[in-house]
């Protein structure tokens, strides 16, 4: 059942993608299937990305998969507010007031 990932703690799914009891796509497929589900709700999802999620999970588990330094939170599916800059997104930061 997908939905068993998502009240697992960040700690408990990075250890598990660590040791390789787990991919980083389960986890990342949950919680998309988990937003789609709430995401009406609760308001709470402005600008989903669920195709570059798992293209990223995918990645993920290649870079596990090598063996590469992997970092502290390696596969966990994670959110991010608007306000955060991300390659090739629109932010919400704005810019300095003009003095025109």
């Amino acid at each position: 059942m997908r939905d068993e990932f998502w009240p697992r703690t960040a700690a408990e799914l990075a250890t598990a993608i660590a040791v390789g009891d787990l991919s980083g796509v389960d986890p990342t497929e949950a919680a998309i299937a988990r937003m789609k589900a709430v995401k009406l709700k609760l308001g709470a999802m402005v600008d989903a990305l669920p195709e570059e999620a798992l293209e990223g999970a995918r990645a993920d588990d290649t870079d596990g998969a090598r063996r590469e330094e992997l970092g502290i939170l390696h596969g966990v599916p994670v959110t991010t507010r608007m306000n955060a800059d991300m390659k090739a997104r629109a932010t919400a930061n704005g810019g300095p007031p003009s003095r025109t």
